[in-house]
């Protein structure tokens, strides 16, 4: 889009911000103290670049923002999935743990057992009998 010129009776910031009324654009010409906005030695074109210049600065801080935005769901997301990773490997180390625990319960309870007690215990005393046996030959009478 050109920019405005002079009796177009279009104000640079209502160009550039969509908006403004008559009355701000009086004042605008009528102020000589207004800095490089003045428009008495004909610098309209001026104010309209540096209008346009904040203009695509504010754009650009605007992408600037939304790229950082993009970054941080990314980063929070890559977190995310860390983190699942490891409330996976938890689980499975418990559930190995436990796998491990149960199995050693059952070889303790079945050492413990009464039919293994028993069979110790009559193995124990069939070992005592056999070493109290004497070695003398024993006589069959038949």
């Amino acid at each position: 889009m050109p920019p405005p010129q002079r009796g177009d009776g279009v104000d640079v910031e209502e160009a550039a911000a969509g908006g403004g009324d008559a009355e701000e654009i009086d004042e605008c010409e009528s102020d000589p103290n207004s800095g490089i906005f003045g428009d008495e030695g004909g610098d309209f074109q001026m104010r309209f670049l540096v209008l346009e210049e904040r203009k695509h600065q504010r754009e650009l801080e605007m992408m600037r923002l939304e790229e950082q935005k993009m970054q941080r769901e990314e980063q929070n997301q890559m977190e995310q999935l860390r983190l699942e990773e490891q409330r996976k490997l938890r689980e499975i180390e418990q559930m190995k743990w436990k796998e491990e625990l149960e199995l050693k319960m059952m070889e303790k309870t079945s050492r413990e057992s009464p039919a293994v007690h028993a069979s110790v215990i009559s193995g124990d005393a069939l070992r005592n009998t056999i070493s109290r046996m004497s070695t003398e030959g024993i006589d069959v009478v038949s």
